[in-house]
């Protein structure tokens, strides 16, 4: 907690985010304060997709990782203690969203997003065969980039997708609903605590009788128009932020010929089945289910998510012929 509230106190004096990934690479406080210093003076420059969960030793092959939530770094904090518990000799790749924590344009299309990525990737791995893993929505792009390696030519080993949900227009307008329902309860929230703090003020200095009329008038009678508070408007997350997991929900899947891994959490498999995947036009879904909720399942019982993704990877990688990679 310390660690995340220095990132904020540097992101606020300084007007922009400081990567998370100081948190994989410089795990003491110590080291922390150090790296956070050097990055106060020195941003780094937006356009760098890649982040760095776990270094590992290479020549392992790498695991590349599309996050879930709003696609920032922060998300990769609990996806570094899962890396961890699967194989600390891995190397773990993230891939933050652009415009997440900067004010770049966000990605207007899955499909550009997905081939940006790859990019970055292949100047990690030129060549196949790649190790891909999406948590959430994060699932929809890591999807779009096997399919998109597939067309290319090259092998995807393995692609594993957790607790992702197919996109559909459903699923969209059921995101976007929750949403606004949301900030109108953040807003509503705010109105009521901004007239608490109002009315307390106006009473702060008046005597107890006076106190009592004050609450009787305010109870009982209308406030006069000068009195009335507009509604304010919701804070909302930075523009990438917000409109990561909306630009994955709009996608629409291709059709892949290869195994997808896909882990889901026992809650969501007892009511949603396999979210979706059965008939999304894969050549073979290959379910596993983890014990927990959605917000459980990789946390409290991470132990056996990364047992089941350490099984997953230790057979993809198996008498596979490694491509050369560069760290």
């Amino acid at each position: 907690m310390l660690a995340l509230r220095l990132l904020g106190e540097i992101r606020d004096k300084y007007g922009a985010e400081i990567p998370a990934r100081r948190l994989f690479e410089t795990p003491t406080i110590e080291g922390l304060a150090a790296r956070l210093s050097e990055q106060a003076r020195t941003l780094e420059p937006a356009g760098n997709f890649l982040v760095p969960v776990q270094r590992g030793e290479p020549p392992a092959q790498p695991l590349f990782l599309v996050p879930g939530g709003w696609g920032g770094e922060i998300e990769f904090l609990v996806y570094g203690e899962l890396s961890r518990q699967i194989d600390p000799t891995r190397p773990v790749w993230g891939l933050k969203a652009r415009g997440a924590g900067t004010r770049d344009v966000p990605h207007a299309s899955v499909n550009e997003m997905a081939a940006d990525y790859l990019r970055e990737i292949r100047r990690i791995q030129p060549h196949g065969p790649y190790l891909l893993a999406g948590e959430c929505v994060g699932g929809i792009c890591a999807y779009e980039m096997a399919c998109q390696l597939e067309n290319a030519g090259e092998q995807v080993a393995l692609l594993v997708l957790l607790d992702t949900v197919v996109p559909t227009e459903s699923h969209l307008n059921n995101y976007l609903d929750a949403e606004m329902r949301k900030r109108d309860a953040e807003a509503q929230q705010f109105s009521v605590h901004r007239r608490i703090r109002h009315h307390l003020d106006q009473m702060a200095g008046l005597s107890l009788g006076r106190k009592f009329g004050y609450v009787f008038n305010k109870a009982f009678r209308h406030e006069n128009a000068e009195h009335r508070f507009n509604m304010p408007t919701a804070e909302h997350h930075p523009r990438g932020q917000k409109d990561y997991p909306v630009i994955l929900l709009r996608h629409r899947l291709k059709p892949y010929s290869r195994t997808v891994a896909l882990l889901l959490d026992e809650e969501s498999s007892r009511f949603h089945g396999q979210l979706g995947w059965d008939k999304a036009g894969v050549a073979h879904v290959e379910p596993h289910v983890l014990p927990g909720t959605h917000l459980t399942y990789i946390r409290e019982n991470g132990a056996a998510a990364a047992a089941k993704l350490r099984e997953l990877l230790t057979q993809a990688t198996t008498n596979l012929h490694h491509a050369p990679v560069t760290i």
